[in-house]
């Protein structure tokens, strides 16, 4: 757990079991580690964002996770640049 993150409310904390178990379901676009512990991004987050009819960017992630994530979800708008957060 990022405990920065939580306590700036940008993240929950999840202990090791539930980020497996969500890692085995399916849950998240992407998930990488930090200093600070891992971070996940779930999917529900695009479903919010995309069901209200809004586009999604997802910035700030480290140049490997960003790799990831576009080799995972093809079907994602990628602008081949890196926007840090």
């Amino acid at each position: 757990m990022d405990c920065r993150r939580v306590a700036a409310h940008k993240a929950a904390p999840c202990d090791r079991e539930q980020l497996l178990a969500g890692r085995r379901e399916g849950h998240f676009l992407v998930r990488y580690e930090t200093p600070g512990g891992w971070i996940a991004l779930r999917k529900d987050l695009l479903t919010e964002v995309l069901a209200a009819g809004r586009d999604a960017r997802i910035v700030g992630l480290p140049l490997d996770a960003g790799q990831v994530l576009r080799l995972m979800s093809t079907d994602l708008v990628y602008t081949g640049r890196f926007i840090p957060e």
